[in-house]
């Protein structure tokens, strides 16, 4: 694969972009084989998200409480009275 800078593209692109009238290359940006977020987690800066998704935090901070509205509406309630 031959490489040009952008300055010869720039100076003689009909004589780098077509053969003949037909197109000789396609410009595309360069793909890094690792995301950021892999590269981050490989450099142990970061953690990889769990395989479910989001994890259920309920359970986590109120155990008795079934859902986020049992702890929602009531507060919303409280700061409409005011």
């Amino acid at each position: 694969m031959e490489k040009v800078g952008l300055r010869e593209l720039n100076q003689n692109p009909s004589n780098l972009v077509t053969d003949r009238g037909k197109p000789v290359f396609r410009m595309v940006p360069e793909v890094d084989s690792l995301t950021a977020l892999q590269r981050a987690v490989a450099a142990g800066e970061a953690q990889a998200p769990g395989e479910l998704g989001i994890p259920e935090v309920v359970p986590d901070l109120a155990a008795s409480i079934e859902s986020l509205a049992e702890l929602m509406v009531p507060d919303r309630d409280r700061e409409r009275r005011r």
